[in-house]
């Protein structure tokens, strides 16, 4: 969703990834055409996401280095 109705915003969308597309406003009966029902959506079992967008997956820490043994 978004503010903008230029054809431009619509293009750039798509090249990142998006599906569909609605500019605001918009009526609550036209959403629910366009998206029916989250479960029926398609889901990608190895989707990855566009370039330019952060990964889903939680990012962790790397592991902390043992510390150091005392010479004997």
């Amino acid at each position: 969703m978004s503010g903008y109705r230029e054809p431009d915003t619509r293009r750039r969308c798509a090249d990142l990834g998006a599906h569909e597309f609605m500019a605001k406003p918009f009526e609550r009966a036209a959403l629910l055409v366009k998206f029916p029902s989250p479960a029926a959506a398609p889901v990608a079992a190895h989707a990855t996401p566009p370039p330019n967008l952060p990964s889903h997956k939680p990012q962790r820490a790397p592991p902390e280095a043992p510390a150091p043994t005392p010479p004997s």
